[in-house]
């Protein structure tokens, strides 16, 4: 099976005699040998290194295109160049090449055919690449009896191509020719079926050690992961308790796509967020995120480039619709972004403030309306009981220190004089206002309305419990529900706190929505504004959890680390991922994460984030300046030229122009298998089962034209 110069077998049966003249072999001289091999040489009966090579390449590309590249296509590309060989001499000469390459090497001739047939496929989608697709998806077929129907056809089909075309005569000899391949190739084909599933079997499978368990549900079935599914992911790090249906129902596709549980759990984390994942992706090696690479800067041929562009295109664009989709979701369902956060935030907070006020205020005037009264003399006593607590304390109320308590006592002291009851609601309002001072007060002064105000309460709530006063109790119940929504308002909103103070900032009739937005979600990362953790709860408690302007929040904060600002370039999964992380895990910042979000929405975020880190290369897999990838390209282009050379020095410009085709065909199905293998998760058949039963009919229809059209030259190759 080597290349080596072999003594020369006769082979043929008379038809060929004059090109078969016994040879008397001489060692040749080292520059003999290089002139051969570039110029070739007029000896029919030896083949050097050069002749073979094309010979091969013609063999190859007659089975690979169905015998439209062949003898008789190099034969009439000759018979057209005047003083040549005319058209049945070529024929004959490349027919005496290809049966010495038999003799003499009938491995690398079988070799050339049957790799050739199976790549009729490959052959097909660079000519045809949608044709080609259908016809492999219709062989693929679901059911078994409708798999072979299809590929008989396929065989047939092949055989009758090939039949007619390697004939000879003219038509009626020839469709006799592919009338025999087509019977042939129809069987071929058939029977071809359980062996190209075979191949495929064994390369798909071959060396897995889950292999066995693809076909057993084991991991998955009836819609829900199996004890042993489970049990796998805990094994392989995920927690199975934790992941989402989607992945569930994705890991399933997975298995049941013959993808090992690896494989089909890292798939997954893609695939739940509806990202297809390829083979890098899954793997996370250098090598094949550089073949991807390779591949999308067309490296591998421009057919492939496009196809892997659109591929990573795809991705990208899936990745970025997650993100939008996981958004939306925190935001009820309901897309928004952070300046309809801040602007719904706002008119929330507005309408809150305006509410909770009006609602105190209608319970004091219920109070009011019933007509609560305190008796003179019970008024009376609270200033003289508030007197002599402050004398007590040796607070002396002349002094100046003392001007905002001395005025108060000045007027709790007015509310006791004279002989007529004093309505409970002044009582209370008196109260109010002295909360009011006292957050302006400060020093000895707030020391002693501070002891004023504790008197003072504990004697109202005296007065209420003892019932001293006159008038329906009705109204009493109305100014306690009064005071509490009074309280509760000014702790919201009219408060000194930093909670307090944030939520009135939002609701200043002054504060714009550009305002809030920079004031919620800062114009850096998310986090290192003013809104941090004990803000958003506050935020959180006043809006309520379930609001959708709390939601509008979260969304507007979680698109913050996922989607670009106005005018920057595009984030890619490495910016996206890192944003998320940091968020997550930053001292800075993860307080406020967990106050944002829920437990399973942040699992949610790291799954996301996982899925997104499987599309980022590792360090050193991308060549960024391109040389290598124009270097391959160069290199493709080179060695086609070369192959063109060196079939025109050993069989003459037919030959040249058919191992140039054939380089060219060859390279675009390589190409085209290396792309399909890129984009596929797992690391699946390299050759189609649908390659089996074109490849049986191409063979087929050799059969027939043998048999029908040159029965005196022997058996079939």
């Amino acid at each position: 099976m080597g290349w080596q110069d072999d003594p020369v077998v006769e082979t043929r049966p008379q038809g060929q005699q004059r090109w078969m003249s016994d040879p008397v072999i001489e060692p040749k001289r080292p520059g003999q040998r290089v002139s051969e091999f570039l110029f070739g040489d007029d000896d029919p009966t030896t083949q050097n290194f050069g002749e073979k090579i094309g010979t091969a390449l013609n063999m190859a590309g007659e089975a690979m295109t169905f015998g439209l590249i062949g003898d008789e296509a190099s034969a009439a590309v000759a018979g057209a160049i005047p003083g040549g060989l005319d058209y049945a001499e070529r024929r004959d000469f490349e027919r005496q090449q290809q049966g010495l390459l038999e003799a003499t090497n009938p491995g690398v001739a079988i070799g050339a055919q049957i790799g050739g047939a199976l790549l009729a496929p490959a052959g097909m989608a660079a000519a045809a690449p949608r044709a080609a697709s259908a016809v492999l998806a219709a062989l693929r077929g679901n059911s078994a009896l409708g798999t072979v129907a299809r590929s008989a056809g396929a065989g047939a089909a092949a055989g009758l191509s090939q039949g007619y075309a390697e004939g000879e005569g003219g038509i009626r000899n020839r469709a006799a020719s592919g009338g025999a391949g087509l019977g042939i190739g129809t069987v071929a084909g058939a029977a071809a079926v359980p062996l190209g599933q075979a191949i495929q079997w064994a390369t798909r499978y071959g060396g897995k050690t889950f292999g066995r368990l693809f076909t057993d549900r084991r991991f998955f079935s009836n819609g829900t992961l199996t004890d042993e599914g489970r049990q796998t992911l805990n094994a392989l790090g995920y927690n199975a308790d934790e992941v989402t249906e989607a992945f569930q129902r994705e890991f399933g596709k997975n298995i049941d796509a013959a993808l090992a549980p690896q494989e089909a759990a890292a798939a997954a984390e893609l695939g739940q967020f509806g990202i297809p994942a390829y083979r890098h992706n899954v793997t996370g090696s250098a090598d094949d995120f550089a073949a991807f690479e390779r591949g999308r800067r067309g490296a591998l041929g421009a057919g492939t480039e496009a196809r892997v562009r659109q591929a990573a295109d795809a991705q990208e664009m899936a990745a970025r619709q997650a993100g939008d989709d996981i958004a939306t979701g925190l935001g009820g369902g309901v897309r928004g972004d952070q300046f309809d956060a801040a602007s719904a935030v706002s008119e929330r907070l507005r309408g809150l403030a305006g509410d909770e006020r009006a609602a105190a205020q209608a319970a004091y005037k219920a109070a009011d309306a019933a007509g609560v009264t305190v008796p003179a003399h019970v008024a009376k006593g609270v200033a003289d009981r508030v007197g002599s607590r402050l004398a007590d304390e040796e607070i002396d109320l002349t002094l100046d220190t003392f001007k905002h308590t001395r005025a108060f006592m000045g007027r709790i002291a007015k509310r006791g004089e004279g002989t007529q009851p004093v309505s409970l609601r002044l009582i209370d309002g008196l109260r109010k206002d002295l909360n009011a001072t006292l957050s302006r007060a400060d020093g000895e002064d707030r020391r002693a309305l501070t002891i004023l105000k504790g008197e003072y309460d504990t004697w109202l709530d005296e007065v209420v419990s003892a019932k001293l006063f006159n008038g329906d109790e009705k109204g009493v119940t109305a100014l306690k529900e009064a005071r509490g929504l009074w309280a509760t308002y000014a702790q919201k909103f009219a408060g000194k706190d930093r909670t307090s103070k944030f939520i009135q900032s939002m609701i200043d009739s002054d504060a714009s929505p550009d305002d809030v937005t920079r004031w919620l979600f800062s114009a850096g990362k998310l986090g290192s504004g003013q809104f941090n953790s004990t803000l958003a709860a506050g935020l959180k408690k006043t809006l309520g959890e379930a609001s959708p302007e709390w939601l509008a929040v979260k969304q507007a904060a979680f698109r913050q680390l996922v989607q670009k600002p106005e005018g920057t370039v595009q984030w890619g999964p490495q910016k996206i991922s890192q944003n998320i992380g940091d968020f997550l895990t930053s001292p800075g910042s993860r307080a406020l994460s967990r106050e944002l979000f829920s437990p399973s929405e942040i699992r949610l975020m790291m799954q996301y984030q996982a899925g997104l880190r499987r599309m980022v290369p590792p360090a050193g897999a991308v060549n960024h300046s391109g040389t290598a990838y124009e270097m391959a390209r160069m290199g493709r282009e080179a060695f086609k030229a070369l192959t063109g050379a060196v079939g025109m020095a050993s069989g003459g410009p037919g030959a040249g122009v058919a191992a140039s085709a054939a380089t060219g065909a060859v390279q675009r199905g390589s190409n085209w298998l290396a792309g399909r293998s890129l984009l596929r998760p797992g690391a699946k058949a390299a050759l189609d089962a649908g390659a089996a039963p074109l490849a049986a009919g191409v063979q087929a229809g050799n059969v027939g034209a043998y048999v029908t059209s040159r029965p005196d030259q022997g058996p079939p190759r």
